[in-house]
C-alpha cells in the first residue's frame, strides 16, 4: 500500500515538472545566494585563491534525503552530482567563480547548462560547500555546509525563471551562517573532551 502511495506521488511530482518546465528541452539552471556564506572563523568564505571553497550541486535521488559523503567527499547512497544532457558531469565549481576578483569572497553563483531538468524532477536539490577546493588533500581540517533543499519546480517557479525557455534561476539559502565541521574532526574534539572528564574524574 505504501509503495503505491509513493509511486503516485512520484507520478503527480513528474506531472507537475513537465508543466513547469518545457519537455524535450535542455535547461540552463543557475543557482546563487545574496547573504555571503562565511567561514568556520565568521569570515566570509574565500573566493578569490585558487583554493576557493569547492562547491557541488547534488540531486537526492527519488528518496529526497540528504546523504552523507564518503572518505573521498563524494555524495553516496543514490545522491548524485548533477550531470548535462550528454551525463557529463557539470555540478561542480568554486565560491566566488564568476566574480570580479575580490567581489566573490561568500558568494556562490553556479551556472549549470544543457541538462534534462526532468531526469531531476522527482527528490531534491543541494548544494554542499566546502572550506576548500581539494578536501581530500587539504592539510588544514575541513569544514562543510549544505543548503536547503530544493526542487525543480521551485527553480522554474520563481519569478526569474523562463520555463517556456528552459531557462531556471533561484537564490538558494543556508540553515546556518557558518561551516559545519567534518565527521572525523566531530569525532575528535567528542574523543578529546571524554579524555579530559576521565581524567579529571580520576584525580577526585
Amino acid at each position: 500500500m505504501r509503495r503505491t502511495i509513493w509511486l503516485v506521488l512520484a507520478l503527480i511530482s513528474l506531472l507537475g515538472c513537465y508543466r513547469s518546465v518545457a519537455y524535450g528541452i535542455p535547461c540552463d539552471i543557475y543557482l546563487y545566494n545574496t547573504q555571503p556564506l562565511v567561514d568556520q572563523f565568521g569570515d566570509k568564505l574565500d573566493g578569490t585563491t585558487l583554493d576557493a571553497g569547492l562547491v557541488q550541486v547534488i540531486w537526492t535521488g527519488l528518496d529526497g534525503i540528504i546523504n552523507p559523503f564518503d572518505d573521498q567527499y563524494a555524495p553516496t547512497g543514490d545522491d548524485i552530482i548533477l550531470c548535462d544532457a550528454n551525463g557529463v558531469q557539470v555540478g561542480v565549481s568554486q565560491v566566488g567563480a564568476g566574480y570580479p576578483v575580490g567581489f566573490g569572497d561568500g558568494y556562490v553563483s553556479v551556472a549549470i547548462q544543457n541538462i534534462d531538468c526532468t531526469n531531476y524532477c522527482s527528490g531534491s536539490i543541494y548544494l554542499r560547500i566546502f572550506n576548500t577546493s581539494d578536501p581530500v588533500n587539504y592539510e588544514g581540517e575541513v569544514f562543510w555546509i549544505d543548503s536547503h533543499p530544493f526542487t525543480m519546480q521551485d527553480i522554474f517557479s520563481s519569478p526569474a525563471s523562463s520555463p517556456e525557455w528552459g531557462l531556471g534561476f533561484y537564490q538558494f539559502s543556508f540553515g546556518d551562517s557558518f561551516i559545519i565541521p567534518e565527521p572525523a574532526t566531530v569525532l575528535l574534539l567528542c574523543g578529546g573532551a571524554l579524555a579530559v572528564w576521565f581524567k579529571k574524574r580520576r584525580s577526585c
